[in-house]
C-alpha cells in the first residue's frame, strides 16, 4: 500500500472539493501514496469539463459543491458516459441527498475530516473493486455474446417438470416466437407447446440420461406462437451438486425443421429410386416371360387353328379344341398385360373420350362384377379427350373394376366409375405411384371407388408388383398392367385405401389439345378358313427363320396351305446358307428377332449384302415399336407380333408381295 509502485504511478485520482484546505490535505496524502493527483477542482461544472478532457482513474467527489451542479449530479452525468469509480466526501447529508448518492452506485463514502489510513484503504479498495467489476462485465459480455451467437437457444432450467427456465438466451424468440421473458416468468410453458406423444418420449430420454449421468440428445415437434409446427433438436446434460443431487439442466435447442424436411425428402427419393429399380427389374422379368410365352402360344394357337380347319372333326372333338383355343387366347391376353406392365405394350394412339368409352362398354363392364355388387357411374359429359390407345384404356377400366369387385367379394357392395378433369400442380402429382412424376397441367381422370375390404400400407406398397396378389385365385397382373399402361401414356395413379373402408384408384392422363375423340376399341378379326393366295405359286420361295421348331413348322404349314413354296431355317447361319445358294429364288424372308447365334438385325444386314432388295417380314413377341427400334438403317418390309394368326401372316405377306387384295405400294413398316 506504500509509495512508489509502477502500477500505482499511473493511477490518476481527481479531487473535487470546494474547501481548499481539505483538498490540499487529500492531495498530499494521495501523493505520498504514489497516486498522480491533478490540481483539485471546486465545482461540478469544472469536473465535467476535466473528465471530458482527460478521464481520471478515480474521483473523490464532495457531495456538496459550489455552483449549480452538486457532486451527486456531476457523478450521475459522468457515469452516463464514462466508467469511472466515485468515492463521495461528505461532512453531513440529508436523507434525500443520501438516496440520490446511493442511486449513482458509488465505490465508497469518506466522512470529513478524512483519516489518511481510511483514505488509502478506500481508494485502493475502490480501484480494485472497479477493476474486478470491469473484468466481470467484460467476461459477462464475452460469454453473453458467445451464448447469443450460438444458433438456436441456450437454456438452464429446473430438473423436474414443468422445467421452467432460470435462463434462456434471446435466440428463443426466433426459435419459438415468444421472448425469453415469457418462459422465464412462466407466462408460457415450453412443454405445453410439445405434442403429448413427443413430450412423453422426451421426458423419458431426459430421465434416462440423468440416471446415467450422461448427456441427452432428443428431437421433438414444437408449436410456435404463430401456430406452425417445427422440429427441435434439444441437447444438454444435468448439473449435479456435491451430494450428487441433480441441480439443473443446461442445454441448447436448435430448429432442425429444414434438415428433417430434407431428410424426409431424401428418404422418399431413395424409396422411389429403390421402388423404380425393383419395378424396372420386375418389368424386365415380365417382358422376358411374356416374350417366351408368346413363342409357345404361337405354336399352340396356330396348331389348334389348323386342327379346327379339319372338316371331319366330330362335334365333341371340335368343342374340346375350341375350349383349348379360348384358354390359349386368355393366356395371350395375360402376356399382353405383362408387356403392358413392362412398358412394351403396343399402343395405337388416337383421341379418346373416357366418358364415352365407359358408356359404350357399360354392358360388358357390368358382366365383370357379380350380381351382389352394384356398378354406378358419375361421368363428365363434356370431358376433353386424351391421346391414348382405346383398347388399352378399356383394359385399364376392366382391370380396375375387376380388382374392385374382387375386393368386395361375395358381400353386397358398390363400385363407382367417375370421370372428370382437373388442373394438377407438382405437389399433387408427386403423390402418384408412377416413378417419373408427370409435369403440372390439365389432366383427365378416371376414378374407380369400391366399398370393399380396403388395404393396409404393406399391401399398398406392393399392389403394382406383377404376380403379387392377395387373392388365392389371382394372377397379380391386373394392377401391374394398369401401371404399365398409365406409365406408357405419360400419366400417373393416385391411390387411397383404408382397411374396412374400401379403396379409391384415380388414374390421370394429360388432356389432349385435339377436341375430336374416338372411344371404340378395335375389334378382333374373325377367323376364316385359309384359301390359297392368287399368284402364290409363282411368287417365289418364302424363307421362315425362327429358333423355335414348333413355330417354324406351324408357319410353314400355314404358308403352304396358302399356296406358297416354303423353306425353314433354325438360325442365321442356316438361313444365310440356304439364301446364298439361290438368292434370286426367294420372294421374302419371315425372320424372328431373337435367335440363337445371331439376332435379326445382323442377319438382315448379311442378307442385304447378298441381295439388297430382299423383302423381310420381322416377327417378335415384343410390340412393333420396340422391335423395330433396333432396325434403324435396315428397313424391313413388314411386321407380325407373336402370337399371330394365319390371317395376320397372310395379310402381311400379301401386302409385302403385292398379292391378293393388298397393294404392292404399301409402305414398309420401317
Amino acid at each position: 500500500m506504500a509509495n512508489g509502485g509502477d502500477s500505482m504511478s499511473a493511477r490518476r485520482v481527481l479531487i473535487v472539493e470546494d474547501d481548499g484546505i481539505i483538498a490540499a490535505h487529500l492531495q498530499a496524502i494521495l501523493g505520498e501514496l504514489g497516486y498522480e493527483t491533478p490540481p483539485p477542482l471546486a465545482s461540478g461544472e469544472a469536473v465535467l469539463a476535466a473528465v471530458m478532457a482527460q478521464p481520471p482513474d478515480l474521483i473523490l467527489m464532495d457531495i456538496r459543491l459550489a455552483g449549480g451542479i452538486s457532486g451527486v449530479e456531476a457523478a450521475r452525468r459522468i457515469q452516463d458516459t464514462y466508467d469511472i469509480p466515485v468515492i463521495y466526501l461528505t461532512a453531513y447529508a440529508d436523507a434525500a441527498q443520501a438516496d440520490q448518492a446511493i442511486a449513482t452506485t458509488p465505490y465508497g463514502y469518506l466522512v470529513k475530516p478524512v483519516d489518511a489510513r481510511e483514505l488509502a484503504v478506500a481508494v485502493e479498495v475502490a480501484l480494485h473493486r472497479h477493476q474486478m467489476d470491469r473484468q466481470l462485465r467484460e467476461s459477462e459480455t464475452k460469454y453473453r455474446t458467445l451464448v447469443e451467437n450460438v444458433p438456436g437457444a441456450v437454456y438452464r432450467c429446473a430438473v423436474e417438470p414443468p422445467r421452467r427456465p432460470s435462463f434462456l438466451s434471446d435466440g428463443v424468440l426466433a426459435l419459438a416466437g415468444w421472448p425469453a421473458e415469457d418462459f422465464v416468468t412462466g407466462r408460457v410453458l415450453w412443454r405445453d407447446q410439445v405434442p403429448p406423444e413427443d413430450l412423453a418420449a422426451a421426458d423419458g430420454a431426459i430421465a434416462e440420461a440423468i440416471a446415467r449421468r450422461a448427456p441427452y440428445e432428443i428431437e421433438y415437434r414444437f408449436r410456435r406462437a404463430d401456430g406452425s409446427l417445427r422440429w427441435i433438436h434439444d441437447t444438454g446434460r444435468c448439473t449435479f451438486a456435491p451430494d450428487d443431487s441433480p441441480v439443473c439442466l443446461d442445454g441448447v435447442m436448435l430448429d432442425v425443421t429444414d434438415r428433417k424436411r430434407a431428410e424426409a425428402e431424401r428418404l422418399e427419393m431413395e424409396r422411389r429410386v429403390l421402388h423404380a429399380q425393383k419395378m424396372e427389374s420386375l418389368g424386365v422379368l415380365a417382358g422376358g416371360v411374356a416374350h417366351d410365352f408368346n413363342n409357345l402360344l404361337q405354336a399352340i394357337l396356330g396348331n389348334l387353328d389348323l386342327a379346327l380347319y379339319d372338316a371331319h372333326l366330330s362335334p365333341v372333338t371340335r368343342a374340346y379344341l375350341e375350349t383349348a383355343v379360348e384358354s390359349a387366347r386368355q393366356a395371350a391376353d395375360l402376356t399382353r398385360q405383362m408387356l403392358a406392365y413392362a412398358g412394351r405394350g403396343r399402343f395405337v394412339i388416337v383421341p379418346v373420350d373416357l366418358s364415352a368409352l365407359v358408356v359404350e362398354n357399360l354392358a360388358m363392364l357390368r358382366t365383370v362384377v357379380p350380381r351382389s355388387v352394384s356398378l354406378t357411374t358419375r361421368l363428365d359429359p363434356a370431358l376433353p379427350p386424351i391421346e391414348a390407345d382405346p383398347g388399352q384404356m378399356l383394359q385399364v377400366v376392366v382391370n380396375l373394376i375387376t380388382n374392385a369387385a374382387e375386393a368386395i367379394g361375395d358381400q353386397d357392395g358398390w363400385v363407382t366409375i367417375t370421370t372428370g378433369v382437373q388442373d394438377c400442380d407438382a405437389d399433387y402429382l408427386r403423390q402418384g405411384r408412377v416413378e417419373n412424376t408427370p409435369p403440372p397441367g390439365r389432366y383427365v381422370y378416371l376414378e374407380v371407388t369400391d366399398t370393399g375390404c380396403g388395404m393396409d400400407e404393406a399391401v399398398l406398397e406392393r399392389i403394382f408388383e406383377p404376380f403379387f396378389s392377395t387373392k388365392f385365385t389371382g394372377r397379380g397382373l391386373g394392377m401391374a398392367a394398369v401401371l404399365g399402361i398409365v406409365r406408357g401414356h405419360h400419366g400417373t395413379i393416385l391411390l387411397s385405401s383404408r382397411v374396412g373402408h374400401g379403396t379409391t384408384v384415380r388414374v390421370l392422363f394429360p388432356a389432349a389439345k385435339s377436341q375430336q375423340a374416338e372411344s371404340r376399341s378395335p375389334a378382333a378379326p374373325p377367323m376364316q378358313r385359309p384359301q390359297p393366295v392368287p399368284g402364290a405359286a409363282e411368287a417365289g420361295i418364302i424363307l421362315v427363320v425362327d429358333g423355335e421348331e414348333s413355330v417354324r413348322s406351324l408357319v410353314m404349314q400355314w404358308l403352304q396351305q396358302l399356296g406358297f413354296m416354303v423353306l425353314t431355317a433354325a438360325d442365321a447361319p442356316e438361313a444365310l446358307r440356304l439364301f446364298g445358294e439361290r438368292p434370286a429364288a426367294f420372294a421374302c424372308v419371315v425372320l424372328d428377332l431373337n435367335m440363337p447365334h445371331q439376332d435379326g438385325v445382323a442377319t438382315v444386314a448379311q442378307l442385304r449384302r447378298v441381295r439388297p432388295d430382299i423383302k423381310v417380314i420381322l416377327s417378335s413377341g415384343y410390340p412393333a415399336e420396340e422391335a423395330l427400334e433396333r432396325f434403324v438403317g435396315h428397313a424391313v418390309a413388314g411386321f407380325v407380333q407373336k402370337p399371330y394368326s394365319l390371317d395376320a401372316i397372310r395379310a402381311e405377306v400379301e401386302r409385302v408381295l403385292g398379292l391378293g387384295h393388298m397393294s404392292a405400294a404399301s409402305p414398309p413398316v420401317l
